[in-house]
């Protein structure tokens, strides 16, 4: 949600308004070590108090999850721009791979969603041949991948994650060549 807020300048509040709970990662995009929260009318939130301490998730020393969530709401906000800057940079460098169709137009925030298909391969084996070579992506359907930049990653990073995936493709399309 704060990835779609810096992106699109649209108040935090009126995504709320249009759902009766809302729950946020402090972990994800803001970078804090743990935490998340749910947000809602009273009774939701009583009835999710309920299920929360049948699932064990009561946790002791709360201050300092909430006192994470809170540095991390005052000052990260503000580096989601840079993660949305090196997905488009990671998409145009990845638009230039042979065999790979990226839409650098289409990276919004911070993911960059591709397909594989050309590869003969599916998304889980691309991954994990992105894996070997020390890259880790999300395979998200069966033929497509999702990569997701965050505030760990820098310019660097983002040079060797496409020269990573452009080694792959080029690994994969010497077999498909071979294959015939």
């Amino acid at each position: 949600m704060f990835h779609a807020h810096v992106a699109t300048d649209i108040p935090l509040s009126n995504y709320a308004k249009f759902v009766d709970s809302l729950s946020i990662c402090f972990a994800k995009g803001l970078g804090a070590p743990f935490g998340s929260m749910l947000m809602g009318k009273k009774e939701v939130i009583s009835k999710a108090r309920i299920y929360r301490k049948q699932f064990g998730a009561g946790f002791h020393q709360i201050g300092m999850y909430a006192a994470a969530a809170s540095y991390a709401l005052k000052h990260h906000i503000s580096y989601l721009h840079t993660d949305h800057l090196l997905a488009k940079k990671l998409a145009m460098m990845l638009s230039k791979i042979d065999g790979l169709y990226v839409d650098p137009h289409a990276v919004e925030t911070n993911m960059i969603f591709f397909h594989v298909n050309n590869f003969h391969i599916n998304s889980f084996e691309f991954a994990d041949r992105c894996k070997k070579k020390g890259l880790l992506l999300f395979p998200w359907l069966p033929y497509e991948v999702r990569i997701v930049v965050s505030r760990n990653v820098n310019e660097e990073d983002i040079c060797e994650a496409a020269n990573i995936i452009e080694a792959v493709c080029k690994e994969l399309t010497r077999g498909i060549m071979y294959a015939f």
